[in-house]
């Protein structure tokens, strides 16, 4: 027992926040997952991280690098007022007049791009009980901002009508701006700051070492409850995001297993879902094939049905160099499965239609993971502060911002029982 005691301690440490909630999301490299829980009664620990990251590209559905808001393809603005209702207004007028313009080839298409930010922190807190059983707490606070934003046009040069040159043209561009706002959206930069979506959960964590072939063998199993707490996309803003998942109510189940090697190596997985639950909502619809992409005119109510979200990763882990240090190579695969939406006004809004928006596709992310950590625990102290230093690098995917974030782990654990 007393060898063991010091290999407690040092599992206590190095256990990084499990941030498995609110986690995955397209415009960032998700944390790291987080690995089985330790099991020693009433313990206690919580952790604060804070990272920043930033990004001037995107991924396409082609797997493929691009402007960052161009991941959807380049958009067709001819189309961008047909299937609305329009007034005599100049703005209006202009719209109809380049709806009537025939396509040819790349004429009308545009390519967007801009600038993506974040600098979040998460609070993570999490109490063991006895037999294995604990709770978590999760809330992570974002500030999302998109700006720098540019177009491109991709009109043919040819002098064959209709070509870049068009007046009809050049008008819809000159007054895209004032054309959005008559129709109360918004084209220009985007900031949204608040907490995200808070979690809750029970798990149940077993620490196995009665083994001859390995050193341990850990696993834990969680499941709660997403409460909605983000701030919602506001609809107003072609690029706003949601600081949680756009007000959907959710249950997240996750299991995380390991074992340990020659007292100083660590293999692990983890995988887990969010189950989502569908919300009635006023967003912007398409009311056209041809619309694609951040700019649609059409404001009507649908009933949502997101997808579930799946992740699953790996990781290899150095334990205590020098009887302090330790690193974590790591691997997530993330994957959100296509949002449906059914009409509240079919007659407006057909199903049809307004289900081809590539921006309800489904998106994958594969995520590097490198983390450094140090951890200042001490035998017999009751308190045991650590310090880990963390990368989260997407390496590719479909519909995502290829935004890395780094930051800082600041963690504490307390044992309360000997």
């Amino acid at each position: 027992m007393k060898r063991l005691l010091p290999l407690c301690l040092a599992t206590i440490v190095c256990i990084p926040p499990a941030v498995a909630i609110d986690n995955a999301h397209f415009y960032r490299g998700n944390f790291f997952w987080g690995e089985p829980r330790f099991e020693r009664e009433w313990l206690t620990s919580f952790d604060v991280e804070v990272g920043h990251g930033a990004s001037l590209t995107s991924r396409n559905c082609n797997e493929k690098k691009t402007c960052l808001l161009n991941m959807y393809g380049p958009q067709n603005l001819l189309v961008i007022g047909a299937g609305i209702p329009l007034d005599d207004s100049i703005q209006d007028t202009i719209l109809e007049n380049a709806n009537s313009l025939p396509g040819r080839g790349s004429f009308g298409l545009v390519q967007m791009g801009g600038k993506f930010s974040i600098t979040e922190a998460v609070i993570d807190y999490k109490q063991n009980f006895v037999k294995g059983l604990f709770t978590q707490v999760n809330l992570p606070i974002r500030s999302l901002k998109i700006n720098n934003i540019g177009i491109q046009d991709l009109s043919p040069t040819d002098g064959t009508f209709p070509d870049s040159t068009n007046q009809t043209w050049v008008n819809l561009l000159l007054t895209l701006g004032s054309i959005t706002e008559h129709h109360n959206l918004c084209i220009g930069p985007s900031h949204t700051t608040g907490a995200g979506d808070l979690s809750w959960l029970i798990g149940w964590t077993c620490n196995y070492q009665e083994t001859t072939f390995v050193d341990y063998i850990d696993a834990t199993l969680k499941c709660g409850v997403l409460f909605p707490t983000g701030k919602a996309k506001n609809e107003n803003q072609a690029f706003s995001l949601p600081t949680g998942y756009n007000k959907h109510w959710g249950i997240p189940v996750s299991f995380d297993a390991s074992f340990g090697m020659w007292e100083w190596l660590t293999l692990g997985f983890n995988s887990g879902v969010l189950v989502f639950f569908p919300n009635t909502k006023t967003m912007r619809l398409k009311t056209d094939f041809a619309q694609n992409g951040f700019i649609k005119l059409g404001l009507g109510s649908a009933r949502v049905y997101p997808g579930h979200i799946w992740h699953f990763g790996c990781y290899i882990k150095g334990d205590h160099f020098n009887e302090m240090f330790s690193y974590t190579f790591g691997y997530s695969y993330n994957r959100k499965h296509r949002d449906i939406l059914f009409s509240c006004d079919q007659s407006a809004f057909p199903n049809a239609i307004i289900n081809t928006d590539s921006m309800l596709a489904s998106w994958i992310m594969h995520t590097f993971h490198f983390i450094f950590e140090a951890d200042f625990a001490q035998e017999g102290h009751r308190y045991h502060p650590r310090l880990s230093f963390y990368i989260n690098s997407p390496l590719g995917g479909r519909f995502i911002f290829n935004t890395t974030e780094g930051g800082a782990d600041f963690g504490l654990d307390a044992t309360w029982n000997y």
